[in-house]
C-alpha cells in the first residue's frame, strides 16, 4: 500500500499570523483607550477640586466682608491684634479703591506673590463663622468625603 504524501502550502501558518497580529493590534489599541481615560478623569476630578477650592475661598472672603466686626477692626486675635477682612485689607493698602475699582499698579506681581506667604481661606467642617478670618496653612484635600442623601 502506497501512502499518499500531499505537499502543504503553509496557509494555515499565515492566516494564524495574520489574526494573531490583529488581535495584538486590538489589544494594544484598548490599553492605550484606558490609559487615555484614566488620565481625562484624574484632570477632570483635579479641575472639580480646584473649581471647589476657589468657590469656598470666594465665599470665604464675601462671608467675611460682610461683618461690621471684621470691617472695622473690631475683632481681635489671640496675641491682641485686630483681624481686618481681606477687602478691608485691601482697601487699606491702595488695591481696591472706596467705590470698588481695583489699582491694578498697587495689586502685587506674580513674583511678588510667590515669594510672600499668603494664607489659604479654609473653612471647616463647622462651616463659615461670623467675625471670624478663615485662614489656614495646609494643602487642598484632595480626597473629600462623599455623602449621599439617599
Amino acid at each position: 500500500m502506497k501512502i499518499k504524501m500531499s505537499k502543504q502550502k503553509g496557509i494555515a501558518l499565515v492566516i494564524a499570523l495574520v489574526l494573531l497580529t490583529s488581535m495584538t493590534v486590538v489589544g494594544v489599541s484598548s490599553v492605550s483607550s484606558g490609559v487615555m481615560q484614566t488620565k481625562m478623569a484624574s484632570n477632570q476630578n483635579t479641575l472639580s477640586l480646584a473649581f471647589d477650592a476657589a468657590d469656598a475661598a470666594v465665599e470665604g472672603i464675601v462671608h467675611e466682608g460682610s461683618s461690621a466686626n471684621l470691617r472695622s477692626g473690631a475683632v481681635l486675635d489671640g496675641a491682641g491684634n485686630p483681624l481686618i477682612d481681606v477687602l478691608t485689607e485691601a482697601r487699606n493698602s491702595g488695591q481696591i479703591t472706596n467705590d470698588n475699582r481695583i489699582d491694578m499698579n498697587a495689586i502685587p506681581s506674580c513674583d511678588e506673590l510667590a515669594n510672600a506667604i499668603w494664607p489659604q481661606r479654609t473653612m471647616t467642617e463647622n462651616g463659615l463663622q461670623d467675625d471670624a478670618i478663615h485662614s489656614d496653612v495646609g494643602k487642598l484635600m484632595t480626597t473629600p468625603s462623599i455623602e449621599a442623601w439617599s
